[in-house]
Parts: C-alpha cells; sequence; structure tokens
C-alpha cells in the first residue's frame, strides 16, 4: 500500500475538498475518517472507496461539476 500526498481544504461549512494526484490507472482505495463524540477516528459511511484514473483524461471530467461526475451521480 501506498500513501498519496493530498490537500485538505476545510469550506468551514461542514465541507471539504480533497486534492490528489495520481499518475497511476491501477485501482485505488481511499479511506475517509473522522472524530466521533467518543473521541475516535472512524470511517464515513461507505469508506474505504476504491476509485480508477485514466491516464490522459482531462482533469477537469473529475471536477464536482464535470462530466465524469455527472454520470456517476446519474448511474447511481
Amino acid at each position: 500500500m501506498k500513501e498519496i500526498p493530498c490537500q485538505i481544504i476545510d469550506n468551514d461549512n461542514g465541507q471539504y475538498d480533497v486534492k490528489y494526484y495520481c499518475d497511476s490507472e491501477d485501482p485505488l482505495s481511499i479511506s475517509i475518517l473522522f472524530l466521533d463524540d467518543k473521541g475516535k477516528m472512524v470511517p464515513v459511511r461507505g469508506s474505504p472507496y476504491t476509485i480508477t484514473g485514466k491516464k490522459g483524461a482531462d482533469v477537469k471530467n473529475n471536477a464536482m461539476t464535470g462530466s465524469l461526475m455527472a454520470a456517476q451521480i446519474k448511474s447511481l
């Protein structure tokens, strides 16, 4: 397992943006944890998530308003 550096941005509204870069097309496992009311780090519902990338893809496609994100939401 390899950790990928990321940037976490607190939007000061209960939401966070996470930016990372990975040049591999191998599947990635992303774990998202939070501090619960008992002081323990626990995963958010559904975590870990598995994602894949595509070399040469336009990075705008993966933005929250990008076409790949819209297609993923429609498929749910």
